[in-house]
């Protein structure tokens, strides 16, 4: 289970962070770097970090009522209609060649 999904299940990114800092803080030290400043860095820190951002938004399509709702459904809709106008169009093609090569 990664932390996204752990932080979703406990409900808290906040809580999840702390258990992995702590669990961090009694693993076993690793042997030390070249660089005391490469050290503080690494996945840990840096998994932290994130949860204790603010979780990222969902991505669901803007209200209609926008202007850039209306921009973006106009769009769908529009392409909706090419793409149906283009399969509509490509099954008539194939129904006036099969019945021109089809003798009676």
């Amino acid at each position: 289970m990664g932390r996204r999904e752990a932080a979703a299940e406990v409900g808290s990114r906040r809580t999840v962070a702390r258990a992995i800092g702590k669990a961090a803080l009694l693993a076993p030290r690793a042997p030390a770097a070249t660089l005391p400043a490469l050290a503080a860095v690494g996945p840990v820190p840096r998994r932290v970090a994130a949860l204790m951002r603010p979780a990222p938004m969902g991505r669901a399509w803007p209200p209609v009522c926008t202007a850039a709702g209306l921009a973006a459904w106009g769009a769908a809709f529009g392409t909706t209609v090419s793409a149906l106008s283009s399969a509509n169009s490509a099954v008539t093609l194939y129904f006036v060649l099969h019945a021109a090569t089809t003798s009676v």
